[in-house]
């Protein structure tokens, strides 16, 4: 066995040990980044993106015209990975440098990687509008991509893998935002998978759309099935104030009582419950000692209690083990905590915040890239209007705050106004509440329609001309 100091001893060396393999670490993979050239490729050339793209960004002396033929080098001799790091590594760097966004879409359109494909021809047709043919290929892609994930999705839903359709119709969404049938399907994956707040939340944005029988019919169920889970959870506080039986918990009983004849006027089991708790004839101690969960309810408290059950039997057995073996997994955990975070520090420190100048990049141009990439973070908006912060999660803005303004009113108060000033977005999940369910496509769209309403009532306010006056008069 080994005693406290020892095992003192063994902890500060693996602490020791540690930081020399990082400082190793750090000094080889620096040297490596210095001296590596990527010249002409060989077809058999092999290596991880991510290291060579971490490397070669990090290596300054290399010009952007250098990588860029190492680049095409590699994408002649179809070695798509190596190309793949050499591009992302001109954009860490030049994130708007046309060429490699256009050539590594290509060489996400040949590797079959379409969803990324039509992401960097989305930013392409931002820098350059005016471009006919980068248009028309986002267009190609979109299609393909399309085309793609409706079939995949089908097939999901059919083997009733629902958890993986969800990510795919979130991306079909961002090309088909009026398409309820998408909604549909989504809301259904989530009600499947016993999520019925998101199922009804899904189902809403389809209802907005379409007053379809079919969609009134799943957010039925949903509301059914979330019913079921909420008196569920009432009826087993319910019990548990009963068993205490101190009158203050029998009112609070009969608080929890009212709740669930509230969702459900015909619950047999609150109702008898109501009646025995207010009738008198017996004390409350009488009462809990007979009490028993429903037999619905007691399945799910039972087999939550054999899960916990087993739980705490495993976490018993990993803390019978021997010290040794504890102290030997107390390094090899420190070592691979190190590794990691420093490989998690090195990619983040290569990672530039997306920001740019509102004269260069309108607001909407700029929302429309964060919802195609499924980015998540906070942009914020500073300009001569306003000024004002957004929320995305997966792509989507989910809140925003301006001036006193918040939700889909500051959203649309920020596409109007920033005109001039500069946005700033950092990636990252933030603590906000949630004040927008409106998918940002749509918001966009309809922000559009109402510029298109204004003008034409605008044209309709224009006092008419005398030939107008005449021509009128003549009919």
């Amino acid at each position: 066995m080994i005693d406290r100091s020892s095992l003192r001893f063994l902890i500060w060396s693996a602490c020791l040990m540690t930081l020399v393999v990082v400082g190793l670490a750090v000094g080889s993979s620096g040297s490596a980044a210095r001296h590596q050239v990527p010249d002409a490729v060989p077809p058999g050339a092999s290596g991880s993106p991510s290291q060579m793209e971490s490397n070669v960004a990090a290596d300054s002396t290399l010009s952007i015209a250098h990588l860029l033929k190492s680049a095409r080098e590699a994408a002649e001799w179809r070695n798509f990975s190596k190309a793949e790091a050499l591009y992302r590594a001109i954009l860490i760097r030049e994130r708007q440098n046309l060429d490699a966004i256009l050539e590594l879409a290509a060489v996400y359109e040949a590797t079959g990687k379409l969803e990324h494909a039509r992401g960097l021809l989305l930013r392409a047709s931002v820098l350059r509008p005016q471009n006919r043919a980068i248009l028309a290929k986002s267009v190609e892609i979109t299609t393909q991509l399309s085309s793609t994930l409706h079939l995949e999705v089908d097939s999901l839903i059919a083997r009733g893998q629902c958890e993986l359709a969800i990510p795919k119709l979130s991306m079909l969404l961002t090309m088909e935002p009026e398409n309820s049938e998408l909604y549909y399907k989504k809301a259904l994956c989530h009600l499947e998978l016993k999520r019925p707040e998101f199922a009804i939340q899904v189902i809403d944005d389809a209802l907005k759309l379409e007053q379809n029988e079919a969609y009134y019919k799943l957010r039925s169920q949903a509301h059914e099935l979330l019913q079921k889970e909420q008196i569920t959870d009432l009826i087993r506080q319910t019990i548990q104030l009963m068993r205490r039986g101190s009158p203050k918990d029998k009112e609070a009983a009969l608080e929890f009582i009212g709740k669930i004849l509230k969702i459900d006027p015909e619950q047999e089991w609150a109702k008898q419950a109501f009646l025995r708790l207010t009738s008198g004839e017996e004390d409350i101690e009488s009462i809990t000692e007979e009490t028993e969960l429903p037999d619905e309810v007691a399945a799910q408290a039972s087999s939550r209690l054999g899960r916990a059950r087993r739980d705490v039997l495993d976490a018993l057995s990993d803390v019978m083990v021997s010290r040794e073996i504890l102290l030997s997994l107390s390094i090899a955990l420190f070592l691979g905590i190190a590794i990691l975070a420093y490989e998690k520090l090195k990619n983040f420190a290569l990672q530039p915040p997306l920001s740019g100048r509102l004269s260069y990049f309108s607001l909407k141009q700029v929302l429309t890239l964060l919802n195609a990439d499924a980015r998540t973070g906070v942009i914020k908006v500073r300009s001569k209007g306003l000024k004002g912060e957004i929320y995305f999660e997966n792509g989507e803005a989910r809140h925003c705050e301006a001036g006193k303004l918040k939700g889909v009113d500051a959203l649309s108060a920020l596409l109007e106004k920033s005109r001039e000033g500069y946005f700033e977005f950092a990636d990252g999940l933030s603590s906000f509440k949630k004040t927008i369910d409106t998918p940002l496509s749509l918001i966009l769209m309809g922000i559009r329609r109402e510029k298109v309403e204004d003008k034409r009532s605008a044209a309709h306010r224009r006092p008419k001309s005398k030939m107008r006056e005449l021509l009128e008069s003549k009919k």
